[in-house]
């Protein structure tokens, strides 16, 4: 088999990696996917919006107002981050995103985070009662972190 040649646009540095064009935007498009997904934020999405933004850990845990033993436990996966944390994370990601790169935040921005860190369901519950030998459906409404 023959080995083909790369693009042009390709290159390769020092210890043999290859640089990826255009790196920083494809940061900013995956950092902003994260933060205005409709789930729960996971502990290694945050450190990826910490990172991507440049900062410190104990920078990015001062802007939280958390400790960063906190910070560190949300980034490891050794405790769930909160709903309030969570869209605190989002917000500060836009606003300090924003700032880096000298541009507006977008208006409906808020709106958008609130909407993608909760969302509600509703259930069918099965209660069962042993003691009376008793079965019963209930619905019930959710709300979901």
């Amino acid at each position: 088999m023959r080995p083909t040649a790369l693009p042009s646009s390709f290159h390769f540095v020092r210890r043999g990696l290859s640089a990826i064009p255009r790196i920083i935007d494809l940061q900013t498009t995956i950092g902003q996917a994260l933060a205005l997904q409709s789930v729960p934020m996971a502990g290694k999405e945050a450190r990826f919006l910490r990172q991507h933004l440049g900062l410190k850990a104990k920078e990015w845990a001062a802007f939280l107002h958390v400790d960063t033993a906190t910070l560190s436990r949300w980034e490891n996966g050794g405790q769930m981050i909160g709903p309030q944390a969570d869209s605190l994370i989002r917000l500060m990601y836009f606003c300090l995103l924003a700032e880096k790169q000298g541009c507006a935040i977008p208006e409906h921005l808020a709106d958008q985070v609130a909407a993608a860190v909760t969302y509600r369901t509703d259930a069918m519950v099965l209660l069962i009662n042993p003691n009376e030998s008793t079965i019963g459906l209930i619905n019930e409404h959710w709300e979901h972190r």
